[in-house]
């Protein structure tokens, strides 16, 4: 009986929000009205008979679909979950199974079963707050056609993913001279005890890898050159 109650409500809302799309609608051609036409007599005729759904093509049952949005869909389905909650709830307050009343007669363990079925009862998601947006002049693709298309999305992302990597790269040349910087000067401020011809390493060090770094290198242009990483040994 719930089942019967319910059915076709789901279809229902899919109906109501075609037939506003629709009328929202104004450059379809005549073949494209009409068949958007049927298809919303269709899913209005099923609610009206609780029955399921007969589409008009029937090499295309869910065309429909096409004509609504993620969004739309989700919230659609919210609605029609609510609602079918709400009739399993309405039918066990009023036929509830006998098994669940007390040998005292009390209708506890009905009780609890109803409150159990209320809490879990979802918040149907607002159809209204989204726009209304005309239908779109949606044809199904060939397999060949989704290939493609999956493909180009493939190779867009990989794009987008090679920039990213070249900013980056773009971004840290120079890192690797000025963070030597960072650790020779911190050496040259730490260590009192350095003799002067240390600390007058360290300080030529110091400056080929400012100099480095505002050439974007990755590696020191040391100014020995009988000691090319001397500035990374200290």
């Amino acid at each position: 009986m719930r089942e019967s109650i319910s059915r076709g409500y789901h279809e229902k809302l899919i109906g109501d929000r075609l037939e506003a799309k629709f009328a929202n609608t104004p450059n379809l051609t005549p073949e494209e009205r009409a068949k958007w036409l049927a298809e919303i007599q269709a899913l209005h005729q099923t609610w009206q008979v609780h029955g399921r759904y007969n589409a008009p093509n029937p090499n295309d049952p869910q065309h429909y679909l096409l004509g609504l949005t993620d969004p739309e869909q989700v919230a659609i389905n919210s609605i029609n979950s609510r609602y079918v909650q709400e009739i399993q709830l309405k039918c066990e307050h009023l036929y509830g199974g006998m098994s669940r009343y007390s040998g005292t007669g009390h209708f506890d363990l009905q009780d609890q079963y109803e409150n159990q079925l209320h809490s879990k009862m979802g918040t149907p998601l607002n159809l209204d707050a989204i726009p209304v947006e005309p239908l779109t002049n949606a044809i199904r693709k060939t397999s060949a056609e989704k290939v493609a298309e999956r493909m180009a999305d493939y190779r867009a992302k990989q794009q987008a993913g090679a920039q990213k990597v070249n900013q980056c790269v773009t971004a840290n040349k120079g890192l690797r001279p000025k963070l030597v910087v960072q650790v020779l000067e911190r050496k040259l401020a730490n260590s009192p005890n350095l003799s002067g011809k240390e600390r007058a390493e360290i300080q030529a060090d110091i400056q080929a890898a400012y100099v480095s770094a505002g050439k974007g290198l990755d590696r020191i242009e040391s100014s020995d050159p009988k000691n090319p990483n001397r500035a990374e040994a200290h």
